[in-house]
């Protein structure tokens, strides 16, 4: 099942436990097989989302996402539009946010009034 994901878009990972959300902060157009997670010296071949999600189609487009609760325990109070702002502008890893790839059904849309 194929999704289409907008940035700022709540989803949750389905193979989460815990069930955290994530904001969807660039729904990429590169497929799994694509998608460096792992860089290896020249000689090897750079390790895949593919690789880490074998049960996910190959081509199933990357989205990029951060966690909810990190991004508010990080930054303070803030906006999806402010958030958004310090992906493009390369910030988030000066505040200790990490950014996740996840192959796009691997996700699931979560709908939460007031969010925007």
């Amino acid at each position: 099942m194929t999704r289409s994901f907008d940035l700022g878009d709540l989803v949750v990972d389905l193979e989460s436990e815990d069930e955290d959300w994530l904001i969807v902060v660039n729904p990429t157009e590169t497929p799994a097989s694509e998608y460096t997670v792992w860089e290896t010296p020249e000689d090897d071949a750079d390790i895949c989302a593919d690789y880490y999600n074998p049960e996910y189609p190959a081509d199933d487009r990357i989205v990029e996402a951060v966690y909810f609760d990190e991004s508010l325990d990080r930054l303070g109070p803030w906006d999806i539009d402010s958030l958004l702002g310090h992906y493009e502008e390369g910030t988030l890893k000066r505040y200790g946010i990490k950014t996740y790839g996840f192959p796009e059904s691997r996700l699931e849309r979560e709908e939460l009034d007031g969010l925007r």
